[in-house]
């Protein structure tokens, strides 16, 4: 699991204690990866008191954002599998547990997300898909095609590492929005995709300071970059993912 963190202060501490509380796994089947990215607040000190924990790691390193940090998480990784963890969200206690009946048997596993507002206000996103295998056809035609975007966020899937390694997949570095040139690498690269219809991660919405949440040109050319990235790729080559040209 890499943990990306960046000014986050006592946020974090929830992520990472719901990967240390996961239930139904042994703390030696996982690894926690926590990277602070050059917080300028008090996060690192927050991380610092988890460093006892034996299958978790610490990462300082510069500011160097997201998409440099989940690269740096995903070099050092040691596991089958990875998982993507935003700094300020986190995941059921049962997460680990209910991904590991398909560990193994796909490259790319995906699952819902539950849109946290507050303890009173969340919503959860279930993409309008069963549980089971689709084709990568088939996936994208029942998520984008049906105008289900929410189906983009790395954090919503589990990758196997050597499929990301293989293929080059890496997020791009210097722009926001990075999950969506991601995305399209992804569907790109994979025949196949096995969908767990348990939303089983909590995304934390409209959180004060959050970059994405913000409207400046910065945002803007992060979705340019995304689209050029996109349109580069050798869609016209894949039936799969081609209708989205």
């Amino acid at each position: 699991i890499i943990i990306a963190c960046y000014n986050l202060g006592s946020l974090v501490t929830k992520a990472i204690e719901s990967c240390i509380n996961q239930e139904g796994v042994y703390i030696d089947d996982y690894e926690i990866i926590v990277i602070n990215d050059g917080s300028t607040d008090d996060t690192l000190n927050y991380i610092k008191r988890y460093e006892h924990i034996s299958n978790l790691v610490i990462v300082d390193k510069p500011n160097r954002g997201l998409s440099n940090t989940r690269n740096l998480g995903l070099s050092q990784a040691k596991g089958e599998y990875v998982l993507f963890l935003d700094g300020d969200d986190w995941y059921a206690p049962n997460a680990l547990n209910v991904l590991s009946e398909q560990i193994g048997k796909y490259d790319v596993i995906a699952f819902p997300m539950i849109y946290y507002y507050s303890e009173d206000c969340f919503t959860v996103k279930l993409a309008g898909l069963e549980t089971g295998t689709y084709s990568t056809e088939a996936f994208l035609h029942k998520t984008l095609g049906a105008k289900q975007f929410n189906i983009i966020p790395a954090p919503k899937k589990i990758y196997k590492r050597s499929f990301l390694i293989d293929n080059n997949i890496r997020f791009i570095e210097g722009i926001l929005h990075e999950d969506n040139p991601f995305f399209l690498d992804v569907m790109n690269a994979c025949t196949e995709i096995y969908f767990v219809n348990e939303p089983i991660y909590y995304y934390l919405q409209k959180r004060e300071g959050s970059i994405t949440s913000q409207c400046t040109i910065r945002n803007f050319t992060g979705v340019i970059a995304g689209i050029e990235h996109i349109e580069d790729l050798n869609i016209e080559q894949n039936k799969d993912v081609r209708f989205l040209n």
